[in-house]
């Protein structure tokens, strides 16, 4: 039998899931497009690099989802700068939930300890 600490784990994982599935989703690398994809996101999921060469405004609300790194952190700043410029509505509160919920420093970690709290 499930514990309840279980079943709300699994309840915020599939919301967290649902709501990245609802937005724009920017990474990293394409590492980071199939680790989303092992853990059921199929929202529109774009690298910088590709938003950077996006002419077209790629939707009204994003989620960037660069590693918890200086690094990580220099690429969020440069894809806020474009988002915001091209009128784009910026979830910050969902990546730091992401982060919360999975104890994660990068996007390519998420599958191994997804697969860890769903198996408990």
């Amino acid at each position: 039998m499930r514990s309840r600490k279980s079943t709300g784990i699994d309840e915020a994982i599939i919301r967290l899931v649902t709501d990245l599935n609802d937005r724009l989703v920017i990474v990293e690398g394409k590492r980071d497009i199939a680790a989303l994809n092992k853990v059921g996101v199929r929202a529109n999921v774009l690298t910088l690099d590709k938003l950077e060469r996006t002419t077209e405004p790629p939707g009204t609300s994003a989620v960037i989802l660069t590693d918890f790194d200086r690094a990580g952190e220099i690429k969020m700043h440069k894809a806020e700068s474009i988002l915001i410029g091209r009128g784009v509505k910026i979830d910050a509160g969902l990546r730091e939930r992401l982060r919360r919920i999975f104890g994660i420093r990068t996007i390519e970690e998420l599958p191994h300890i997804f697969e860890k709290l769903t198996s408990r």
